[in-house]
């Protein structure tokens, strides 16, 4: 029961029909193997290559039809490094950049043709061994899928570990996750990023990009990002005020193809102003700009969890007549401690509880009005407010809400005697930063009966009019003063007392700056034992100029937009010559104590360079420290210079020094090599491969050669070619080397002409070029082995010795044909029950006829094994073979087609008896 003939083409055509006619699950392809073809064998961690899969007939074809018999032809392609990344025959309406687009690991081929991309994370190095098994896949007579294996390959793909032409790197964009809703995104970097989010919201994302030196996306770029959030000072919000985030957090996620998004953790959960910064592992530097700030504000949650008391002073006194008292302020906190807003529409009045019993509990009066974060009274000006000496264990609640959590006890010590005080005479106008002046008198109340009357102004001690002593006579010899400025204690320091003295020599650092009014500075005085009572102080003359200014500058410096000393500056591209900017504004001056030096008595800077030209917007010669609005530049021709250059800087301000700053000035970048990757020049007729092309600078990197760079072709054969970016190319065309810079993908197909052609790059000037040439081939490819004869079926079947040839049939009319062959039965068979076997031969290929669903006969290629039973039967006198081929017309399928036929008794094949005929259509 062997096949013989000639494989021709209407004859395969002829299975289809039947297939068809008969409601069968008939497949067969005419791929019989596969060809494999990378662009790369070697990249660079965070890169992709691509691949193109091809299906050959036996001629050596790319198959256009293998196809069309019902199978599909697949590929499964595993990556034990990369992640396979595949899409059907076209690479997809939107591919990701510079890759063949695609979501999943099969990639099923259309007319023989099949793009898969390979992705490496930027984490990986070493040898990636890639595995390609193409398939044939078919719908099988029990309603299942069966996969016949066609080819199988391994490739290998050197990995390197992450090398990149990174030049910078930025904080492109903050996007809020989608759940919380009162976060605002902010995806424009003009004047730098500046998000807002709740505290502890998952889904927060930070953009980072890593950019080239021509300003571009650096497609190469991969790697660990780490964001690090960090206290911004100075940053007001109505929640926390001044200064609010004290905590840093630090976060990571990977860069891949120059872009990074970093999910903000949960663990962020402190309310206040954060500078972001980024850096990217491998690259030395990191996101600062060094005008803009990138910023951002945590919220708190706006569910209130529990209350929170604060006291001005930490020791007051029972004088109720002497403004002895303390501040309180009540504060509204979410889960995490932050301070939050009443947003409930309505006042929240609280309550008090001293469990002490040293402080009435009707004392304090405080209600958090609507969409406010906290409530003030003063405890102690008034009769009544103090019952006792000793410390207080003051507890906040809502009577009228428990779910929300008293605040932790307040303890303010009450002591029986005050200290008072005032600006000293002699202090009338701003003193210095580290000058030593007389600032206060203090002396302690004479006053020691509780809540009786006043003792009135300060006395000096020892005086007829009153009974104040010195502080130095009694327990307290040192005094500390806090400097407060718009709530915030700037400035805590501690001074001797003298004997038999009331006047403090002070010496502050911390320069106060303008205030918006009076009363946003004062002082809180204390003894360092809390002894006594403490006092507030006004500042010195009720003014808004502040009471402590600068002194006279040291030091001068460039900060960046996150008020960084900045130490190095890089010089970039602009045009020919490559420049390195700053802003008038960046230039600060301090003084020993770290305060900043205005305008007014700054003085004026001049800025030289040793080797490039210094240029200043508005024809300015000299700069002013914090002075806005005038740009700096520094120009180079790197024809002239490249490498380290100094920026100094000259005050006219006496005894300021200054650190010089490095500017990197690169060499010019030149175009030096031409690229043109693929794993094989070799490809069959009707081909798709893709092609990675690539610009080239000196150091390797990828470069755009602003001249431009052309493609062209010739040869036997005319290849038509596809960019990625350029789309449809024609030969003497640019090469759109912009979109991704200094990269281009085609995909070159060619049609069934053998031949070769040569694909050439060259640069506008004509001194960089490439060249491959490529064969189109057709050779024949080996079929496979017919299938061996492995079991005690098929045994019997070749001991039939069955020879279609002996017995010919010729239909007279070919337009309407039935093979429904009949068989004699002998006597000893005739009433037992036996299975009905059946198989059709064409050329060179074996079909055989199996039950399908209900009932009808199904063909399947012979793929060796068992012989199945189509049906079964209870012979009689003649045994008929319904193959469900009835009336079909043959007049398009001249050629020979061998049928087989015979049954075995009880499945028994030692029992085997059949036929054989040929049916030739001419």
């Amino acid at each position: 029961m062997k096949a013989r003939g000639k494989v021709i083409t209407p004859i395969i055509a002829l299975i289809f029909v039947l297939s068809a006619m008969v409601g069968g699950a008939l497949a067969k392809t005419s791929t019989v193997k596969g060809m494999f073809i990378l662009d790369k064998t070697e990249v660079n961690a965070g890169e992709t290559i691509n691949m193109t899969v091809l299906g050959l007939n036996a001629n050596g074809e790319v198959d256009l039809y293998g196809e069309q018999f019902g199978a599909t032809i697949m590929a499964v392609v595993t990556s034990q490094l990369g992640t396979v990344n595949v899409v059907g025959g076209t690479s997809g309406a939107n591919p990701a950049a510079g890759n063949f687009a695609a979501s999943v690991k099969y990639v099923t081929l259309t007319q023989g043709v099949g793009k898969v991309n390979i992705s490496y994370p930027a984490t990986v190095s070493g040898v990636d061994t890639i595995t390609v098994t193409l398939q044939e896949k078919f719908f099988n007579e029990q309603g299942g899928v069966t996969y016949n294996t066609i080819d199988t390959t391994t490739k290998t793909v050197t990995v390197n570990a992450v090398s990149s032409s990174v030049a910078s790197i930025d904080v492109d964009a903050f996007n809020r996750s989608a759940s919380d809703l009162s976060g605002v995104s902010d995806t424009s970097i003009v004047g730098g990023i500046d998000g807002v989010m709740t505290a502890g919201a998952a889904g927060g994302q930070i953009k980072v990009v890593a950019y080239n030196d021509a300003g571009a996306v650096d497609t190469t770029a991969a790697g660990t990002v780490t964001v690090t959030l960090y206290p911004k000072a100075n940053c007001y919000d109505t929640y926390t005020g001044l200064n609010a985030a004290s905590n840093t957090y630090s976060f990571e996620g990977t860069m891949s193809a120059g872009v990074a998004y970093v999910t903000v953790p949960t663990t962020v959960t402190e309310a206040g102003c954060y500078y972001i910064k980024a850096t990217l592992s491998g690259f030395e530097g990191d996101s600062v700009d060094v005008t803009d700030d990138d910023t951002l504000i945590v919220n708190p949650k706006a569910e209130i969890v529990k209350l929170m008391l604060t006291s001005e002073k930490s020791v007051i006194s029972n004088d109720a007549t002497n403004a002895a008292g303390t501040t309180i302020t009540a504060y509204l906190l979410d889960k995490y401690g932050n301070k939050t807003k009443n947003a409930t529409g309505s006042s929240i009045a609280l309550q008090f509880k001293d469990s002490n019993s040293v402080v009435s509990d009707t004392a304090l009066s405080i209600s958090i009005v609507n969409n406010a974060s906290k409530g003030t009274d003063v405890l102690g000006n008034a009769p009544g407010e103090v019952l006792k000496l000793g410390t207080t264990s003051l507890v906040a609640s809502i009577p009228t809400d428990a779910t929300i959590q008293a605040s932790d006890p307040l303890a303010i010590k009450v002591v029986d005697r005050n200290l008072i005080a005032q600006v000293n005479s002699a202090w009338t106008a701003p003193v210095s930063a580290g000058v030593s002046f007389k600032a206060f008198d203090v002396a302690l109340d004479g006053n020691t009966t509780s809540n009786t009357a006043a003792d009135g102004s300060y006395v000096a001690p020892g005086s007829a009019a009153g009974a104040d002593e010195y502080v130095s006579t009694s327990k307290a010899t040192t005094i500390v003063v806090k400097h407060v400025v718009k709530g915030q204690v700037v400035e805590t320091i501690e001074v001797s007392l003298a004997q038999a003295s009331s006047t403090i020599e002070a010496l502050f650092q911390k320069a106060t700056g303008t205030l918006s009014v009076a009363s946003d500075e004062y002082y809180i005085i204390a003894d360092s034992l809390g002894a006594y009572g403490e006092v507030t102080v006004a500042n010195q003359g009720n003014d808004t100029t502040g009471d402590i200014t600068a002194a006279s500058p040291s030091t001068g410096k460039l900060v960046n937009g996150h008020n960084e000393e900045v130490t190095a500056l890089k010089a970039t591209p602009s045009g020919t010559n490559f420049v390195a900017t700053f802003n008038e504004s960046q230039l600060r001056m301090t003084d020993p104590y770290g305060n900043n030096i205005t305008v007014a008595n700054a003085g004026t800077i001049s800025v030289t360079s040793q080797n490039g030209s210094v240029s200043i917007a508005g024809g300015n010669s000299v700069l002013k420290a914090g002075e806005t609005g005038d740009v700096v530049t520094i120009t180079y021709d790197p024809a002239k210079f490249t490498g380290t250059d100094t920026l100094s800087f000259a005050y006219t301000k006496p005894g300021v020094t200054a650190n010089d700053i490095s500017v990197d000035v690169p060499s010019a970048k030149t175009l030096t090599n031409l690229a043109i990757n693929v794993e094989q020049t070799a490809i069959p007729v009707n081909a798709e491969v893709g092609v990675e092309i690539e610009s080239l600078d000196q150091s390797g990197k990828r470069y755009v050669y602003t001249p431009g760079v052309t493609i062209s072709w010739s040869g036997s054969v005319n290849p038509t070619i596809t960019g990625l970016y350029g789309g449809a190319y024609a030969s003497g065309q640019l090469v759109d080397f912009t979109t991704n810079p200094g990269r281009e993908v085609l995909t070159i197909a060619v049609g069934e002409s053998t031949g070769e052609f040569t694909i050439t790059l060259t640069s506008a000037d004509g001194s960089v070029t490439a060249s491959k040439t490529f064969t189109v081939t057709r050779e024949a490819v080996a079929a496979p082995p017919a299938p061996p004869a492995t079991s005690p079926k098929m045994d019997a079947v070749e001991a039939a010795n069955l020879d279609p040839a002996a017995n010919e049939v010729k239909p007279a009319d070919v337009t309407n044909v039935t093979i429904a062959p009949c068989l004699n039965v002998p006597d000893d068979a005739q009433g037992q029950s036996a299975d009905l076997y059946a198989a059709i031969a064409i050329g060179s290929d074996f079909y055989v006829a199996s039950q399908g669903l209900f009932g009808q006969v199904t063909w399947d290629l012979y793929q060796g094994g068992d012989i199945p039973s189509f049906a079964s039967a209870t012979l009689g006198a003649e045994q008929c073979f319904d193959l469900g081929i009835n009336g079909i017309d043959l007049s398009n399928f001249p050629g020979s087609y061998d049928i087989y036929y015979g049954y075995a008794v009880g499945g028994d094949f030692s029992t085997f008896r059949g036929a054989a005929y040929r049916v030739t259509v001419e």
